[in-house]
């Protein structure tokens, strides 16, 4: 379990393999062997759903089972791609080679978990960059086209489009050549480095005044993002009578390949622990319909909490 938005009454499920979880499946809660209740499935993705529940109180991390039995304790899918977690991005060597050239070697910078759109599917799905082995391109029409991947455990995908900027900006044949149609091959052949932060991403600044009354003093909150209605992210505020500035990253695995609907919702919590249990105070600040994704540029949106109840959501240019 990922998310649990009570307003809409529904849950963002991240599965441990693609299809996991059917169009109008019937899904159960568990929380240490217990059952906590159950859903419906109302939107399929390849690795994350999106549940109506029919009953019971689920909380973020519970396990999630299409079957009315406690599932056997193994991992747990934990991504969490709005939170610094370790490595977000890896920077590699690659060796480059079109049909008829001789192999070039360059530094490729993706992100740990890269979104790829597999051929016949309508969504991203993660990658990780460290399973990549060759990417087979085509230099087309004076762009860059990735048509296919393969992985070290000998799979391979037929992919729509993948999201890596470094890979777009910085592969290309000779100059005399860009007019012409030309296949090749990107084989990642080391790892270099590990890097903080993500080099594919939507980018969201949160701003808020010291005179914003969204805030309540002494009050903590949840900034939740919802990209088409799936949980994307969320940061923590903590109302001290300051204004505020701050930043989440979005793997573009949590978009879609297109045009991306974003809600924004400032949630009221109280802290237990380590734990910070939401409350009703769900305030929706926003919403905003993103350009389409790009291959060779991040998206980058601002949330504004300015004085008085003012609030805006928009995409900077």
């Amino acid at each position: 379990m990922r998310d649990v938005n009570t307003q809409r009454n529904q849950v963002t499920i991240v599965t441990n393999k693609a299809g996991e979880f059917g169009m109008g499946a019937k899904v159960y809660f568990y929380r240490a062997g217990k059952a906590k209740g159950s859903a419906q499935i109302t939107q399929a993705f390849h690795t994350k759903a999106i549940a109506r529940m029919t009953e019971g109180n689920p909380q973020i991390g519970d396990d999630v089972t299409n079957t009315a039995k406690a599932p056997k304790a193994g991992p747990k899918v934990h991504r969490v791609s709005f939170a610094v977690t370790g490595a977000q991005s890896h920077e590699f060597i690659a060796e480059v080679q079109f049909d008829g050239q001789p192999k070039q070697q360059r530094k490729l910078v993706l992100n740990a978990e890269v979104a790829a759109q597999i051929a016949g599917t309508t969504g991203f799905t993660g990658i990780s960059a460290a399973l990549i082995k060759k990417l087979e391109i085509v230099w087309q029409d004076g762009a860059l086209q990735v048509k296919k991947v393969y992985l070290s455990d000998r799979s391979s995908f037929d992919l729509e489009q993948i999201v890596a900027t470094d890979l777009y900006s910085k592969i290309k044949p000779p100059a005399e050549m860009r007019g012409q149609t030309i296949k090749g091959l990107v084989t990642l052949v080391k790892k270099v480095r590990d890097q903080p932060e993500l080099a594919d991403k939507l980018g969201v600044i949160v701003s808020a005044t010291a005179r914003s009354e969204r805030l309540k003093p002494g009050a903590t909150y949840k900034l939740k993002i919802y990209c088409n209605e799936l949980f994307a992210g969320e940061i923590l505020l903590k109302h001290d009578g300051q204004a505020k500035n701050e930043k989440i990253d979005l793997n573009p695995v949590d978009l879609a390949p297109g045009e991306n609907s974003l809600e924004v919702r400032l949630v009221e919590v109280t802290e237990q622990g380590e734990l910070y249990l939401e409350t009703d105070n769900n305030q929706l600040i926003g919403m905003l319909a993103t350009d389409r994704a790009s291959n060779d540029r991040s998206i980058q949106v601002k949330v504004i909490l300015a004085d008085g109840q003012n609030a805006q959501v928009v995409q900077l240019k």
